[in-house]
């Protein structure tokens, strides 16, 4: 019953909307990886043939400009990714990220960590870990984002387990899946 307050609350701005879409949205349907590789038109089956480049890796992938990318939101108010400390203790690797909120309204913002292969060929970042934090106007926050060697984790069919694919990765910070900085690289 209370659905009309929280909707003036947000058009007034008393609220800052502070939401990410959790898919890509495109200008076309054939944009989409389950229409430009996959078969439809069978009533009783449809094959998908695009393996893991499903969502947002797709358009990476064939770099198709999206409508929205994955991870994108609105904000009355604007954020400051400041410079990146990074630490490894043990098996564990640290992000420590300040964020600044440079507009005029009190908001959270979604900060993403991403990470792809180094070798890998299409170079498309694989969301790994993400936090979401209340930053007030004016004010810089902290949060540290934490990957581990089991977030390295891929399924062998051969040996039928899962497996930490080593190699070196290239880490990315940002707020949306286009808007990634501070490239580093690690080894797992």
């Amino acid at each position: 019953m209370e659905g009309g307050n929280a909707l003036i609350d947000v058009i007034f701005g008393d609220v800052n909307p502070s939401g990410k879409l959790t898919q890509t949205f495109a200008y076309s349907l054939t944009d989409y990886s389950s229409h430009s590789i996959g078969e439809f038109g069978h009533p009783k089956e449809v094959w998908y043939k695009e393996g893991e480049d499903v969502g947002y890796r797709h358009f990476m992938k064939h770099q198709i400009k999206p409508v929205f990318p994955f991870g994108f939101g609105c904000s009355y108010t604007s954020f400051e990714i400041l410079p990146v400390n990074y630490e490894k203790i043990d098996n564990k690797h640290y992000f420590h990220i300040s964020i600044k909120n440079t507009g005029i309204l009190d908001g959270q913002e979604v900060i993403q960590l991403y990470a792809y292969q180094s070798l890998d060929s299409f170079k498309v970042p694989i969301l790994k870990t993400f936090d979401k934090i209340m930053v007030k106007k004016g004010e810089v926050k902290k949060v540290s984002l934490v990957l581990s060697n089991d977030d390295f984790l891929t399924y062998d069919e051969a040996l039928e387990k899962d497996v930490i694919a080593h190699g070196i990765y290239t880490i990315g910070v940002g707020n949306d899946i286009q808007n990634l900085i501070y490239p580093w690289e690690i080894s797992i």
